[in-house]
């Protein structure tokens, strides 16, 4: 029985990942050969009008299957995030997120953001493709560089209203009240890669989660979630 169970893990480790003998300067190459492969990828389907802002080779390793590499892709002077990835396991199959980032960006100005004190950055996702009229899920993610008080908190459940006329199925409002480190930023404006409701990298004081509709305001307020510290005003 033990002359069959070392194969079988040898098996395992092999489609699982796990066997990276390259030397660092290969690995280098490899992964500046498979940025140009992304990138081709990317022109020869949506064009030549965005720069690269990121490639993040995947974490090599035992068990690293599934992990993936990305280039991050945006278009010069907007807030168009592309992602493109390959997993591991999978060699030159390409996969992005375009549509979602094209619906995105064509509907930017749904949500007005104005009205909210000390917003360092803020963005709304539409998930769903930009021809269809009658999107499906929106989400709305507001850095707040402060921590959370009645008045931003009566601004924010105002934009909760206003959401919820838009006449879409999901709704989802994903607010973090930080010290607006500029680590955010990237969080923010590329939520399609690192995902909404993950606040960190820097000082969180509070986080706002709501997918609920019809919360009145002190439900709203009690959705609040509290990390480093609790300021007077928040209280």
């Amino acid at each position: 029985m033990k002359k069959l169970l070392l194969p079988l893990l040898l098996i395992s480790t092999l489609l699982l990942g796990g066997c990276d003998n390259m030397n660092k300067q290969e690995r280098e190459v490899y992964n500046e050969q498979k940025k140009q492969d992304m990138l081709e990828y990317f022109q020869e389907n949506y064009g030549n009008d965005f720069e690269v802002v990121e490639f993040i080779p995947a974490v090599r390793g035992f068990n690293d299957a599934m992990n993936y590499t990305v280039l991050v892709m945006q278009k010069p002077g907007t807030n168009m995030v592309v992602n493109v990835r390959e997993r591991v396991s999978r060699p030159g199959r390409f996969m992005d997120d375009y549509m979602y980032a094209l619906s995105s960006y064509k509907k930017r100005d749904v949500l007005d953001y104005s009205s909210i004190d000390n917003v360092a950055f803020a963005k709304t996702y539409v998930f769903a493709p930009p021809e269809i009229e009658n999107d499906n899920t929106i989400i709305s993610v507001i850095c707040i560089e402060s921590e959370a008080n009645d008045e931003i908190l009566g601004q924010l459940y105002r934009l909760y209203l206003e959401l919820q006329t838009l006449g879409i199925e999901h709704t989802y409002l994903d607010v973090g009240f930080t010290d607006g480190s500029s680590v955010f930023e990237k969080q923010v404006n590329n939520t399609l890669l690192h995902g909404h409701r993950r606040w960190g990298g820097g000082e969180v004081f509070q986080t706002l989660e709501i997918y609920e509709k019809n919360l009145s305001l002190t439900e709203f307020i009690e959705k609040i979630k509290y990390y480093t510290r609790r300021s007077e005003d928040a209280k």
